[in-house]
């Protein structure tokens, strides 16, 4: 690159730069971060408010999982009454390259209500009952952990 170039370069200012670019990012995830966990506020009165505890959650033993993703199929039928993957509150993947035992990678989203308000589960859910992505794991690898 040439002098004069460089020079006509450096006279022109981007219009978003990276660093304001991460920050703004960065403040829109913590914003969502709160918005999901303000809809598990308790109000308990006389201004008191108080976040719900957890009950347990559930835990996906990758040494274990075969990834055959039956656990995310029974998530979204259980909730929305269709095999949909991108439906599912857990999460499972194949990292094509990666070695056994780092080949699956799990995840479990923060809304998961461990099947206590399902329209399609036949069964009694939450902390006290059974869990789609449980009962249906044919490698027992996803287990509901109580708190």
């Amino acid at each position: 690159m040439s002098n004069q170039e460089n020079e006509v370069r450096e006279g022109v200012k981007s219009r978003v730069s990276r660093r304001e670019f991460l920050k703004a990012g960065a403040a829109v995830a913590v914003a969502v971060g709160l918005g999901d966990a303000l809809t598990r506020v308790v109000h308990l009165g006389d201004g008191v408010v108080a976040f719900a505890g957890s009950e347990g959650s559930v835990v996906v033993d990758t040494l274990q999982c075969a990834g055959c993703m039956s656990c995310m199929l029974a998530c979204s039928l259980g909730h929305s009454g269709v095999e949909d993957l991108s439906r599912a509150n857990i999460r499972i993947a194949q990292e094509s390259f990666q070695a056994y035992p780092d080949d699956i990678a799990s995840q479990v989203r923060g809304r998961c209500d461990l099947c206590e308000d399902t329209p399609y589960w036949n069964e009694q859910g939450g902390p006290g009952g059974k869990q789609a992505c449980v009962e249906v794991c044919p490698m027992r690898a996803v287990q509901f952990v109580p708190a």
